[in-house]
């Protein structure tokens, strides 16, 4: 907020000229002091910024004072605007004006070269849980949940929410988990009829926590397939360049990964298409899953 707030009271004094101090405290609801330290920090970054005294005195800038040319270069200024930009995909209110503000005040008309939109497509109630989600965690108010996990387990959870987390092609929450006393990674897709309670909650540090558990990846396996030329989409979109050799149309792929039991609904997902070649463990688990699947339709009624 800090940032967002210095950039704030810039634009303020270029479209107002002066104000006082009180008058930014109030508009950004912090003390006095607070608004002080945030003159002495744009004074140190190089903004000439000054106060007066008296009747009539405040805040103010120095005339002609011109903010593209005399704090931020051009590559700052598009990577500002580039990082609202995506705080903005999470319709935070404040990054969306300020984005507005600053690509009106950098005199960039180009500001929405790039579009980013995390939702998967006709994912209204996603939407309406990540907006819940992000509500609870600015608000610190406690959620229950029905949450499944890897292994089909399904339990009700209360959770302290903490942060909202983007990884691969997924959000998950990172959140306290009262069941369990210790903080836990929740897969948004797997959290249903969610309710936000009104008690509140006292936030925890989660700066040290660098990778939460579930996340981490235990890439303990190298397995390799073949892969039918018809799925090269889904080869080029899932696997890693380096990791594809193309031979008499087919592709053969060896990849990192770890031997947990979704590894082989992926691979079932791929059809026919896909012959996993080694090592033995994963092919015999494929043998397995797949001689399970067509006995459960050797005696269905046609």
């Amino acid at each position: 907020m800090t940032s967002t707030r210095l950039f704030e009271i810039i634009y303020i004094l270029l479209e107002k000229k002066k104000v006082t101090a009180p008058e930014l405290a109030e508009r950004f609801e912090v003390s006095v002091r607070t608004i002080y330290r945030d003159i002495d920090a744009l004074s140190s970054a190089g903004i000439p910024v000054y106060c007066t005294r008296g009747k009539g005195g405040g805040i103010g800038l120095l005339e002609d004072f011109v903010m593209d040319k005399s704090a931020l270069t051009e590559q700052e200024q598009n990577q500002i605007l580039l990082s609202l930009q995506c705080m903005a995909v999470t319709e935070h209110m404040d990054a969306q004006k300020l984005l507005s503000r600053l690509s009106s005040l950098f005199q960039k008309d180009d500001e929405n070269w790039v579009y980013v939109d995390f939702s998967r497509w006709n994912a209204q109630g996603e939407k309406e849980l990540f907006e819940q989600l992000k509500q609870a965690v600015l608000n610190q108010e406690v959620v229950s949940f029905d949450y499944y996990n890897a292994k089909g387990e399904h339990s009700r959870r209360a959770a302290e929410p903490m942060q909202l987390y983007f990884r691969g092609m997924d959000w998950y929450l990172i959140a306290y988990c009262k069941k369990h006393k210790e903080m836990r990674t929740f897969k948004l897709k797997r959290l249903k009829n969610l309710e936000v309670t009104k008690e509140h909650f006292k936030r925890r540090d989660i700066r040290q926590i660098k990778t939460m558990p579930e996340l981490e990846e235990h890439n303990d396996l190298t397995v390799s397939v073949r892969v039918d030329g018809s799925l090269g989409f889904r080869v080029y979109d899932e696997f890693e360049p380096e990791w594809i050799k193309v031979q008499d149309g087919a592709f053969y792929i060896s990849f990192p990964c770890s031997g947990q039991e979704w590894l082989y609904g992926w691979l079932l997902s791929f059809g026919p298409g896909l012959e996993v070649l080694e090592p033995e463990e994963i092919r015999q688990g494929m043998i397995d899953r797949l001689e399970l699947m067509a006995g459960q339709y050797q005696n269905f009624p046609v």
